[in-house]
């Protein structure tokens, strides 16, 4: 989750089971997702030892931008036990 300039707000953790939802409720929500925080992120990070840049403050972004942006900083990580 990016905000105007580009610079992460949270990880999207997931998000809503829209069919369920449809079925529960007769409505279609659109676009509902659930984030982890980014100064969560950051602690993760820190407590990890893993190293991270804090992004200076830039000018807003056109939507093209920010999903080259976003597209270039997106993986699905998968975790299992």
């Amino acid at each position: 989750m990016l905000d105007e300039q580009g610079r992460l707000m949270g990880v999207i953790q997931s998000k809503l089971d829209a069919i369920r939802v449809a079925r529960a409720t007769g409505d279609i929500l659109q676009n509902v997702n659930f984030a982890i925080r980014s100064t969560t992120l950051a602690n993760f990070l820190e407590t990890n030892q893993v190293a991270y840049e804090v992004a200076s403050d830039t000018k807003p972004l056109s939507a093209t931008e920010l999903a080259q942006v976003a597209e270039a900083a997106s993986v699905q990580i998968e975790c299992r036990r």
